[in-house]
């Protein structure tokens, strides 16, 4: 899954829009942390240390792996939502842009220190090279198959997947009941658009 995906996805988790200020700070934060993108941290960008069951810490500050994207955003969002992160929620909700953003994560106790100030410029190119996406389909109750097969797409197109088409692979998965439609059946060009 695509950074910028990520962070659309737990900004809607929190309740914000994905406005680009929002977005770049977002991105800016992750890149900073380099959480699943550059270490072993699955499931998890900002490089959370909130144990969940079936978590398992990668590292001697205790930041967890996530078994499924679901629990990676859930523990993100209620760590998110402690007291002594309430500047960066507020940087969120009054889309206060990624220099705020950086100045309330510097300020907080999470552990990133002055990191996002330096990856700005790289999150500004990401977030302006990604098309945007439907993140409609991608809900609380969202699992892990639904972000494979984004993940997927984005590897052989080099884009977010359009709505239609994820509505079509997910209502298509979903028929087998049974989960028996692989990535392998998806590739084989049946999915509109492949």
């Amino acid at each position: 899954m695509p950074r910028v995906a990520w962070a659309r996805l737990l900004l809607a988790h929190l309740g914000f829009g994905a406005s680009q200020g929002n977005l770049v700070g977002l991105v800016a934060w992750m890149l900073a942390e380099g959480g699943w993108f550059s270490n072993d941290a699955r499931f998890n960008p900002l490089n959370t240390t909130l144990r969940v069951t079936g978590s398992v810490s990668v590292n001697s500050a205790g930041v967890q792996a996530y078994t499924t994207l679901a629990a990676g955003l859930a523990a993100t969002v209620a760590t998110l939502r402690e007291r002594a992160y309430a500047r960066i929620l507020n940087c969120w909700a009054d889309d206060k842009g990624p220099a705020a953003l950086a100045a309330a994560v510097s300020a907080s106790p999470w552990g990133t220190g002055a990191g996002v100030w330096l990856t700005i410029s790289e999150a500004t190119a990401l977030v302006a090279a990604d098309p945007g996406g439907d993140v409609a389909a991608f809900t609380s109750d969202d699992d892990e198959r639904r972000a494979l097969i984004r993940q997927w797409w984005f590897m052989r197109h080099g884009a977010e997947i359009p709505g239609a088409t994820q509505v079509w692979l997910l209502a298509r998965w979903d028929q087998t009941g049974s989960g028996d439609l692989t990535l392998a059946a998806i590739i084989d060009g049946t999915a509109p658009g492949s």
